[in-house]
């Protein structure tokens, strides 16, 4: 526990020295193409600019090479930008994505069902965490649990789990891993420093080919910035917040090669002053008892990374406590305390054109303290291969090791929760792509995984992409996904389950088709889905020879998803956006029981942004859940919640987002950017919204608090 203080002390120092700054390496890797645009442009500095001769499209434009658009003059890249539909050329040169085949492609190209936040999106509405960002994206639905508040889940799938188990997050590709619980993200979601973010990329359905365990039914990789510009923010206002953020970043050249530091810094004090009464799960022979609860997180966090030539590094590290009422609810609130860093060291090496290498060594370290003393330890070496003999062929080949190790003690009694644990993981995995024809390619790959005490198994998946137009397209995708056991389910010596080390991993078959149809500014798109879960994880009832029945933990349940997903964005001009996006999932469980994760059924989620380019801002941003049904457990829970606390219904999340950029409206060029911001959250809502509460130990839990009105200030050097 000392070294990992000193760990966090040194992360903290070290982002307060760089002043702070974002991103990764730079976009001469990201921006590798497939066509070259057939235009004239200029092709050395000392040449005129000059018009193209053929307006083109936008999708020649996306298909460019990065040498092709680092040729052009400002002037067309400037036109290039308004074609495409962003607000500068700098976000023009980011609009290629990597999540779904770990190489930079277009959305419509991208062998998978991939939604894109991108950074002027989250400035443009106003995101103040990760966790708000997260749910201006299709199909992710936000939850809380009374023993970790914040979390998050996708298309409804939240089958008996206190944790994200089902959704695995990256850091510019490089894995957050927890394998005590084996998906608490509270701490990251809370902490991660947003200014620090490019874009998000969400991969929708199963990834488990290139990321393993965990990523089963979508995938949230946070892209963070590559800027020499330095800013510095502060926003205060309902219900105690108070955040405070600062970024930089800085680019060099030395002997070795061209290098970038790039950091960000995160203070985040939320609703410190959210006072909400509470009822807790009725205990025979008590009377009932009433609480006043106040659901508050804060965290200091902190994002390092560092490139040269083909070296890269990269830390986040978070301090992060919160209120928790515990696994069963049945006492007043007490703190929960975490630390947790996520370290990442990698090389690159070219070999040719057609030949690359990268090398990897990931640290998670995980510390939780509240009733329970929770730790975990998870490195992970990898290496992956990528080769292109040629334009219509590619392969991609890795290998990983994992080990894993923690251990859980109860604080008031010291009594072992968790056996401290130490277990080795290996994997494999390949992946072709081939485009027989200018307008299809076909993806198909496998990962083969072996966990402890546990047969090796293979998950496969198969994508065809067709771009039937240059404006429409397809694609169809056929994947299998699987999750591993997490220290708790195998190892546990709880009363509510008994561990089981030979758990078989559970697994996830789905089957997705895409419709995307992108002219101008806009694009369109509409998804179909269905997934069938088998072996899945849960404490179950069971009376060993001789002794009295006990829960223990085993692989027994089945559930099946069903669901549709639709989302666009348009700007019919620069300075006006919108995006939107309406989804609808069903699930069902071992075939008595539908929609038994008590998710919405219905989500639709709207925005409209204004930026008229003189420094005025201004947007508006609804998120509407429907009301989740709520039938009896299933598959032996034998429990039904106890009805306390207000119903669920369905909510709107309205929220607006002013920003004034008073240096820009003067027109002080000479001075840094001075950036006004006013928000608004939960317009439509006075009271504080509620949602059910999984466990099913009471019926519902405080997610969002009231109205609320905040005010802040940027200011970018």
């Amino acid at each position: 526990m000392d070294i990992l203080t000193s760990l966090i002390t040194r992360m903290n120092t070290m982002l307060s020295v760089f002043a702070i700054v974002v991103l990764a390496i730079s976009f001469a890797h990201e921006a590798q193409a497939q066509e070259s645009l057939p235009i004239q442009a200029n092709m050395a500095s000392d040449k005129p600019a000059r018009a193209f001769q053929t307006k083109p499209t936008r999708k020649q434009i996306l298909a460019m090479k990065f040498e092709e658009l680092s040729a052009l003059s400002l002037e067309e890249l400037t036109e290039l930008s308004s074609i495409v539909g962003v607000s500068s050329v700098d976000e023009l040169l980011k609009l290629l994505v990597n999540t779904a085949s770990k190489n930079n492609e277009t959305l419509n190209d991208a062998p998978g069902v991939i939604s894109v936040i991108t950074a002027r999106e989250l400035q443009l509405f106003g995101a103040r965490t990760l966790t708000d960002a997260l749910d201006y994206i299709v199909s992710i639905q936000l939850f809380a649990t009374t023993l970790y508040q914040g979390n998050m889940t996708m298309r409804g799938d939240l089958y008996r789990s206190i944790t994200a188990k089902h959704i695995l997050i990256l850091i510019n590709g490089r894995p957050l891993r927890e394998s005590l619980f084996g998906g608490i993200y509270a701490q990251v979601l809370n902490g991660f420093p947003l200014a620090s973010v490019e874009r998000i990329e969400v991969l929708r359905g199963p990834g488990s080919v290139l990321y393993g365990t965990n990523a089963f039914t979508g995938t949230v990789n946070i892209i963070t910035k590559i800027s020499n510009e330095v800013s510095i923010h502060a926003l205060g206002g309902g219900n105690g917040t108070l955040t405070a953020s600062a970024n930089a970043g800085i680019s060099f050249a030395t002997g070795l090669g061209d290098g970038r530091i790039d950091a960000g810094l995160l203070y985040n004090n939320n609703n410190t002053a959210w006072n909400v009464p509470f009822n807790l799960q009725p205990q025979a022979g008590r009377p009932q008892r009433t609480i006043t609860y106040n659901p508050f997180q804060r965290s200091l966090s902190g994002f390092l990374s560092a490139s040269l030539g083909g070296f890269k590094a990269q830390i986040f590290a978070t301090d992060y406590t919160a209120a928790t009422l515990g696994p069963q609810a049945t006492r007043s609130q007490f703190d929960l305390t975490n630390r947790t860093i996520n370290a990442d060291i990698g090389y690159t090496h070219e070999f040719s054109e057609v030949l690359s290498a990268s090398v990897n060594g990931t640290l998670n370290v995980y510390d939780t303290r509240h009733s329970e003393i929770l730790r975990s330890n998870d490195a992970l070496g990898e290496i992956t291969l990528a080769y292109k003999p040629q334009k219509t062929l590619q392969f991609l080949l890795g290998g990983l090791v994992h080990s894993r190790s923690g251990v859980g003690t109860i604080t008031t009694s010291g009594n072992v929760l968790v056996p401290e644990y130490n277990q080795i993981w290996w994997s494999a995995y390949a992946e072709a792509q081939w485009q027989p024809l200018e307008n299809l390619k076909i993806r198909a790959g496998a990962q083969l995984n072996k966990a402890v005490n546990i047969d090796a198994a293979v998950s496969p998946r198969v994508a065809v992409i067709w771009n039937i137009t240059p404006e429409l397209g397809v694609k169809a995708f056929y994947g299998q996904a699987f999750r591993a056991a997490a220290g708790f389910e195998n190892f546990t010596l709880s009363m509510n389950g008994v561990g089981n080390p030979r758990l078989r991993p559970e697994t996830n078959e789905s089957i997705d088709g895409e419709i995307f149809w992108e002219q101008g500014n806009m694009r369109l798109a509409a998804v179909y889905y269905r997934s069938w879960q088998t072996n899945l994880i849960a404490p179950r009832n069971v009376a060993p020879p001789g002794r009295p029945p006990e829960n223990v933990v085993s692989n027994f349940l089945s559930f099946q998803m069903e669901g549709a997903e639709f989302e666009g964005k348009y700007a019919p001009i620069n300075e006006l956006y919108f995006l939107g996006s309406f989804s609808y999932q069903t699930n069902y469980a071992e075939i008595t029981a539908r929609d038994i994760t008590l998710m919405p059924s219905f989500m639709v989620k709207t925005g409209i942004g204004y930026d008229m380019k003189n420094g005025f801002a201004a947007s508006v941003f609804n998120i509407y859940n429907s009301a989740p049904n709520s039938p009896a457990m299933p598959g032996g829970g034998g429990m039904a919640p106890a009805f306390v606390n207000p119903t669920v219904v369905a909510y709107h999340l309205l929220s607006a987002q002013v920003n004034i950029d008073i240096t820009e409206l003067a027109d002080l060029s000479n001075l840094p950017h001075f950036i006004v911001n006013l928000r608004a959250e939960n317009l439509l809502n006075a009271e504080t919204v509620w949602i059910p509460d999984i466990t099913r130990r009471i019926n519902s839990l405080p997610l969002f608090p009231g109205r609320g009105f905040f005010a802040g200030l940027t200011v970018k050097f």
